[in-house]
């Protein structure tokens, strides 16, 4: 049986995507699996159990009409909006930065489905890390 290495599931991974994860994201899909989550400001998209990431893949890519329009602007969705938002949350490959992190933007999915338009409505977070630090305070100043 062959079993596949971190590197081996990324390259698979990056062969769909129009660039790579934030280095923290990309520690992440590779060290733990979970379903998805509300985070409250965002849900992560599910990384199902599993040796490679072809489950995160499926998540990627299951609503068509998103996929398709976003990977060509250079979006990647790994969440989406809370609760029952469906708008995706993505990472913004446009606005790399050195250290390959990037800005996360919320786009509008109607604008997309209806108008066949990309649309950033929000900026979440200037980068992933920053994101994740505003996770840790926020679920940090709930359980006070």
């Amino acid at each position: 049986m062959k079993v596949d290495t971190p590197r081996s599931c990324l390259t698979e991974v990056y062969a769909n995507l129009p660039g790579l994860f934030p280095p923290l994201y990309e520690r992440l899909v590779l060290s733990y699996r979970w379903a998805e989550v509300d985070l409250h400001l965002y849900r992560l998209l599910a990384n199902p159990p599993g040796p490679t990431l072809t489950g995160l893949i499926h998540e990627m890519t299951k609503d068509s009409g998103l996929w398709e329009s976003l990977v060509p602007a250079g979006f990647i969705q790994f969440g989406k909006g809370p609760d029952v938002d469906y708008d995706p949350v993505c990472f913004d490959t446009n606005t790399r930065k050195k250290n390959r992190d990037c800005r996360i933007v919320k786009i509008d999915h109607e604008e997309i489905l209806c108008n066949y338009r990309v649309k950033v409505v929000a900026e979440i977070a200037p980068s992933f890390e920053q994101l994740v630090l505003e996770t840790i305070r926020r679920a940090a100043d709930e359980d006070r």
